[in-house]
């Protein structure tokens, strides 16, 4: 089942490539990746040398007389999740997660080539380090608010579980949902502006909030988040992958001409966006 799920996915997005030509985006290549690199930079140094110097062990509450955290300091929702502990689900969220950053980056690459435009190489590397700069954004955001929370994992609240590292505090938000969401989001958002008046925005824009809502709840089955860690991956990844691509989106072609009229002149403005 879940693997019809993600094909249909699959086709959904590949199925609405090609037609349209050139980029809806402006960048400055120096600046932007050596922004996007650095965004990513930060929470790669964070896994190999700030993690491994906090300790770990419980971070919440614990139960009366126990060593495991007491979930009635959970919401009724979270709650839920305690006891959650499926490998199926969790390889499901690692494969949603992987799909929706490759198949953004796969898809433009094939719209930009069975477009018309005549910069295609041009067009596809900017389209595709505008999403790149959008899930750095969003991963970087996650990290930071990760290394500030502290909140601990689901597993902490299961009696006899083995709290294990400081990675077991690292709950919020759902670094999973956030990839995806930003990876989804900043290709419908592409897509929409290459094609404003095109149904097929709306399967594409589809298809992305159920790969989304897919590898969240694989996280959520795994037992590695809560639901509230995953909706709040999943606004951080849309918020970056709508914000950081309309950030760069081309400004319109303007031109301004004089026009000679009986009695008189006037102005004549024209807007192409």
């Amino acid at each position: 089942m879940v693997r019809a799920v993600l094909a249909s996915l699959i086709v959904g997005l590949c199925a609405t490539v090609g037609a349209d030509a050139g980029t809806p985006y402006e960048v400055n290549p120096a600046i932007d990746l050596s922004l996007t690199l650095g965004l990513l930079a930060v929470p790669a140094i964070e896994e190999a040398a700030v993690k491994p110097a906090l300790a770990g062990g419980r971070s919440c509450p614990l139960v009366s007389g126990d060593t495991y955290c007491d979930k009635a300091e959970l919401n009724a929702i979270d709650r839920t999740v305690v006891g959650n502990d499926s490998k199926t689900w969790r390889r499901v969220s690692d494969i949603g997660q992987t799909t929706a950053l490759a198949l953004p980056v796969v898809a433009t690459l094939a719209d930009v080539w069975l477009g018309e435009s005549p910069t295609a190489v041009a067009d596809a590397a900017t389209d595709v380090l505008v999403m790149a700069e959008a899930v750095a954004t969003a991963n970087f955001v996650t990290h930071v608010v990760k290394m500030g929370v502290r909140r601990p994992r689901p597993v902490q609240y299961v009696a006899g579980r083995s709290a294990g590292g400081v990675e077991n505090q690292m709950s919020f938000p759902s670094g999973h949902t956030t990839a995806a969401a930003a990876g989804t989001t900043a290709y419908a958002t592409t897509y929409w502006l290459r094609r404003p008046e095109s149904a097929s925005r709306f399967a594409v824009l589809a298809a992305g909030v159920s790969l989304t809502a897919l590898t969240g709840y694989g996280r959520v089955g795994g037992g590695k988040h809560f639901y509230s860690d995953v909706v709040a991956g999943a606004i951080v990844g849309a918020v970056a992958g709508f914000v950081i691509p309309s950030l760069h989106r081309r400004a319109p072609d303007v031109t301004v001409s004089a026009v000679t009229l009986e009695g008189g002149a006037a102005l004549r403005l024209l807007a192409v966006f």
